[in-house]
């Protein structure tokens, strides 16, 4: 029975989509990882280390390491900011640096930011730590290795109390991979990943704030992900 469930399986399997951003639980803690308008939004130099180990003591599980800073210009109007990731999933690891400006209007209590981020994508798949127990000789895949650039926009609108965003990831679709079978080739490519986030702080003494926020996240060919937290 269980290898007819599986031979159907097989056969009915065609194509998978999937997120290739890297996944961030914690983006209330950096929104700078997921939205270059933040820059500057601090007010102060501000360095922030985010690390997720998920299914910890799993082997290939997947581990998220990102480190930013940024900060507002001299001319307050201008925020700058750089951040480094690395995403290890299995055989791959992703990593990058992106470099951001963003640019602020003060409108009385409240401010709208846009920014942009530029920087250098690099991924690699290594065959070789795949575990097969029956291999086939016949296949031999090459190791993918591939430097790509890259470019995110976003806008920002904030106060004391709230704030709202939205951004796209990943706009300039580069190829990152290479396959060909029955002399087609084909190819991989970045996805455009779209973000909108918001939240507002409501103060319940001098001494605690609750702070409920939302993240909605989408790319094409999968479904929408609502993020909740408080």
């Amino acid at each position: 029975m269980k290898r007819i469930i599986l031979m159907f399986i097989l056969f009915c399997s065609y194509t998978a989509f999937a997120q290739q951003d890297p996944l961030f639980t914690q983006y209330m803690f950096n929104k700078l990882l997921v939205n270059p308008a933040y820059a500057g939004s601090t007010e102060a130099f501000t360095i922030d280390m985010v690390n997720r180990s998920q299914w910890v003591n799993i082997e290939g599980a997947p581990e998220t390491f990102t480190i930013s800073a940024h900060s507002a210009m001299r001319n307050k109007n201008v925020g700058l900011g750089v951040y480094l990731y690395r995403d290890i999933l299995g055989p791959t690891n992703n990593q990058g640096i992106m470099g951001t400006y963003s640019y602020r209007l003060f409108l009385g209590k409240d401010i709208l930011a846009f920014g942009i981020q530029f920087g250098l994508k690099y991924f690699d798949f290594d065959w070789n730590a795949m575990s097969v127990k029956d291999p086939d000789y016949l296949f031999d895949p090459q190791d993918v290795r591939k430097v790509t650039p890259d470019a995110n926009i976003g806008m920002y609108y904030y106060s004391d109390r709230f704030f709202l965003g939205i951004s796209s990831k990943q706009l300039l679709q580069n190829e990152y991979g290479y396959m060909k079978k029955d002399g087609k080739s084909s190819f991989s490519k970045l996805t455009r990943h779209f973000y909108m986030m918001g939240g507002r702080a409501f103060p319940v003494d001098d001494k605690i704030i609750f702070r409920p926020s939302f993240m909605a996240k989408y790319t094409p060919n999968a479904p929408l992900q609502l993020d909740l937290n408080a």
